[in-house]
Parts: C-alpha cells; sequence; structure tokens
C-alpha cells in the first residue's frame, strides 16, 4: 500500500490524514475542519456530513499531492459491541508448517456465536494465538505444529448506523476501504509497540463519546464506546452560567480544572452571558467545581467499564489520555485519583491519534486481520473470517 487516506469522524471536528511508510508513518497532507453532525458516535445531520468529507478529504489530498478515493473511517457508538471468540485447527499431517491458510481458518473457526440478523460485523481482531499449547504467539505462519488455536475480538455494530456513515461517503465522492472501531484507532495512534505488549488503557476523551481501550500481548483485547463526554462538560457551563456554547467551550479551555481543590479560593475569570453587554467576573473555583462535577462522572464510568472488561488485574503498564477533552487541566490528576494506576496525556502533532491509528491500522496492522486473495469490499471480507461465507 502506497498511500492511505484516513478521516477521523469526531463529536466536534472531522479530520483527514494522507500518510505513507512502513514501519515509521511520513504524514503528507492534514486537514481539519469544525463539523458538528455526529452525536454520541451517531450520524445525526446527513447534509453536514457530506460537506464536511467533502471539504476536509480533498484538502489533505491536495497537499499531499495525492489522487485517492477510498477512506478509512473510525466508527464509535454505544451500539458497538465486541465479543470474544476462540478456534481451533489441527494441524495435517502433524509437524506441518502453518500456512497463512491455516491461521484465516482458526480465525474463521473463532466466532464463538452467530451474530443475529441486527449486528453487522466491523473488524475480527486476533488477540493471541496458541501453537501445541503455547500461548503468546503473535506470528504463527511458519511454525511446525500440530494444532493452531486462537482468541479474537469480534466488533459488530448495527447496520444502520454504518450503512448511513458508508452512504454518506459515497455521497460526497469517495468509497470507505475499511471502518475502524475508534478505540483501537486511538490506541495504534499514541501507544509504541513495547505499550501494546505490555497491558495498557487508552480512553479517547472526545466530545461526544468516551472511547476506552485495553491492550495486551500487541493487540486490543476490550473495547467500549461511552456516550458521555467532554461536550458534556460544556453544555453544563452554558445551562448553569447562562452563556452560548461557544463561550462555555472557550472558558472551559482557558479557566477550567478537573480539580477544584487545586484551585485558589480568589482566582476569578471572566465571562459573557447571554443577554449582557459586557462580561462578568466570576469565581474560578466554583467554574471548576461545576467542570469537576461532570468529569468525575464521567472518569467513574470509565472505571465501571475497566472493572467489568475482565482485565482489571491483568493491566499493569497504566493509563493513556488523549483526545481534546483530555486537555483540560487537572485531568490526569483526576484519572489516577480514579484507576489509581500511572496516567499520562499524549496528543499526535498536527492531527488526532484516532487519524494517525488508522493510518497505521491500514498500513501496518490491516493484512494481519483480513483474508488473503479476497474481494476488496471490506464488509465481505470481514463477514467471511466470522461467518465462514
Amino acid at each position: 500500500m502506497s498511500f492511505v487516506v484516513a478521516l477521523d469522524i469526531g463529536g466536534s471536528q472531522m479530520s483527514c490524514l494522507v500518510a505513507s511508510g512502513d514501519k515509521k508513518l511520513r504524514l503528507e497532507g492534514v486537514a481539519t475542519v469544525p463539523f458538528a453532525g455526529a452525536k454520541k458516535g451517531l450520524i445525526v445531520n446527513r447534509e453536514e456530513t457530506i460537506q464536511a468529507i467533502k471539504e476536509v478529504v480533498p484538502d489533505a489530498l491536495r497537499q499531499a499531492d495525492r489522487k485517492g478515493t477510498e477512506l478509512v473511517v473510525n466508527v464509535s457508538g454505544s451500539h458497538i459491541e465486541c465479543v470474544s471468540g476462540q478456534g481451533i485447527k489441527m494441524i495435517i499431517p502433524k509437524g506441518r508448517h502453518i500456512t497463512t491458510q491455516d491461521v484465516l481458518e482458526v480465525v474463521n473457526h473463532s466466532r464463538a456465536v452467530l451474530l443475529p440478523n441486527d449486528r453487522s460485523p466491523i473488524h475480527v481482531l486476533p488477540k493471541t494465538f496458541k501453537v501445541d499449547g503455547q500461548r503468546g504467539v503473535r506470528k504463527p505462519v511458519g511454525v511446525a505444529a500440530g494444532k493452531l488455536e486462537v482468541e479474537t475480538l469480534i466488533a459488530t455494530g448495527s447496520p444502520k448506523p454504518l450503512e448511513l456513515l458508508e452512504q454518506c461517503v459515497k455521497e460526497a465522492g469517495f468509497s470507505v476501504s475499511q471502518m475502524v472501531f475508534t478505540p483501537l484507532a486511538s490506541g495504534l495512534g499514541i501507544l509504541s509497540q513495547a505499550e501494546l505488549e505490555q497491558g495498557m488503557i487508552v480512553i479517547d476523551l472526545g466530545a461526544s463519546t468516551t472511547d476506552l481501550g485495553i491492550f495486551m500481548e500487541g493487540s486490543m483485547v476490550y473495547g467500549i464506546s461511552l456516550p458521555v463526554a467532554a461536550g458534556h462538560i460544556t453544555s453544563d457551563l452554558s445551562a448553569l452560567l447562562k452563556t452560548t456554547l461557544e463561550e462555555a467551550e472557550r472558558i472551559k479551555k482557558l479557566d477550567g480544572h478537573a480539580m477544584a481543590d487545586q484551585v485558589g479560593e480568589n482566582e476569578t475569570v471572566e465571562i459573557q452571558q447571554l443577554g449582557q453587554t459586557g462580561s462578568r467576573p466570576m469565581a474560578r473555583k466554583v467554574l471548576s467545581e461545576i467542570i469537576q462535577s461532570r468529569a468525575k462522572e464521567i472518569a467513574a464510568m470509565t472505571k465501571t467499564a475497566f472493572d467489568q472488561s475482565g482485565y482489571a488485574r491483568l493491566v499493569s503498564g497504566g493509563v493513556v489520555l488523549t483526545g481534546n477533552g483530555a486537555r483540560l487541566a487537572g485531568t490526569p490528576e483526576l484519572y489516577n485519583n480514579t484507576f489509581g494506576l500511572s496516567v499520562r496525556s499524549e496528543f499526535t502533532p498536527r492531527t488526532t491519534s484516532t487519524a494517525v491509528g488508522l493510518a497505521r491500522y491500514a498500513i501496518q496492522c490491516a493484512d494481519d486481520m483480513s483474508p488473503v486473495g479476497e474481494p476488496t469490499n471490506w464488509k465481505d471480507k470481514v463477514r467471511r473470517l466470522i461467518m465462514g461465507g
């Protein structure tokens, strides 16, 4: 693959990245536009979505001096679910070297439950392979064995939101080459290979969703998209302080803090309220108390999701925060208190972590997760892996 076009559809902006390379990505074109056509991971304004794609993708392609029509696109929302699968295949004759076809067949066999009609597959991620009972084999092809096993993570979504997204991309003049669950893309965008192996939690604090992914042994082993995010903090401020959403966002970014006890009693900020001709002062501590209330709720919900994942006792590497919501002062400290683990914030230069991860997935990872020699339609490839047809 010479280059890839990645489209990150967020809750407050849409970003496009044109990248190339293999082990190290080269960012050739980057574009971002304001975007309010999606809420909680779902497209709510079709025309705005189409227009934003028409604007942001050609801009990035022009910067890169590339021509392309296929996009790798992220998907979020509480309609997306992840289930585990297990597969087994006997290698005959015993001791034969494992082939790519063997890997595809064992991944195909990993479907634990046939998907109901109201679920559409997004992607299948091999979590870990076992060769003759030995766990932790990353690349089984070429290994002499008698038995090959795999544990997989199967991400599925409701058909209608996925179809609407694909229709919007098509009407904008492009096509979807692959959809990728946002927690996977965000993790691939900011974690090193060592961290992917170690056991890390990635929390992407977006405007309308908070996406959590757990990474171990080189792959995402759990992912969830929660319908609460940094935009809810902005809405709270707007309602309680009687300001526009734009003013609420401004004071949140400029003067807000997720840990109100770290704000001085005498600190003040200037706010512009609706119906008033001039700004007025208010205590910065009061502002931060409003922010902290919602921020603590979001942190608690991510901790609950983590505790219920089944991996809470296996993660040793800590938490990495990303997304614009993670730029709020005091956020790392809040999540450190909530999770009891080391926490850091990480951001990619020039574009979003999700966009970088989408490109990394398409260039470096997709070949390991899709059948070889199959039709280019991404849904057909993933469905064949899961359904066997």
